[in-house]
C-alpha cells in the first residue's frame, strides 16, 4: 500500500506503544512524504521527545528508523500540482499533501478530519487503515 504520511502521523511513530507505530510496522507498504515534513520534524523535535518517553538516544534511533521508511519528494518534483492543491486542500498547510498525493496518485494517511472535506483525494485516518487491513 502506497500512502502519502503528514506530519501529525510521523510525530506520533516516535511513540512506540501508539497505534500509529503498531500500523507503521504492519504496512509493508511504501511511504512518502512532501521534502518540508523534514523541517516540520525539526521544529517539533523537543515535543516529539518529550512525548515519545524514549531516552534521547532511543529517539534519535527512533528517528532515524522512521525517517529512512519514508520517501521524501522535493517540492520539484510536484509544485505542478499545488495550483489544484490550493483549489481542493481544506486547510492551506495542507497544500504539499495534496499536491503529491495529485501527482502521484495515492491516498493520505492523516487523522485530521478536515482533509476528508473534500473528495478529489483520498485520505484515510489510522482507524480506516485498520478497518481495511483487519475488517
Amino acid at each position: 500500500m502506497e500512502l502519502i504520511i503528514d506530519n501529525n502521523v510521523i510525530f506520533s511513530l516516535m511513540k512506540l506503544d501508539s497505534t500509529n507505530s503498531f500500523v507503521f510496522s504492519f504496512l509493508n507498504g511504501e511511504f512518502i512524504a512532501p521534502s518540508f515534513i523534514l523541517k516540520e520534524f525539526e521544529k517539533h523535535k523537543n515535543e516529539c521527545f518529550i512525548k515519545s518517553k524514549l531516552s534521547r538516544k532511543e529517539f534519535d534511533q527512533r528517528k532515524k528508523e522512521v525517517l529512512s521508511k519514508i520517501q521524501i519528494i522535493e517540492l520539484k518534483e510536484y509544485k505542478n500540482f499545488f495550483k489544484r492543491a490550493v483549489d481542493i486542500s481544506p486547510d492551506k498547510d495542507d497544500v504539499p499533501y495534496f499536491a503529491l498525493a495529485l501527482k502521484i496518485n495515492c491516498p493520505i494517511w492523516s487523522n485530521d478530519k478536515q482533509l476528508k472535506e473534500q473528495s478529489v483525494v483520498k485520505v484515510l485516518s489510522t482507524e480506516d487503515i485498520i478497518m481495511s487491513l483487519f475488517g
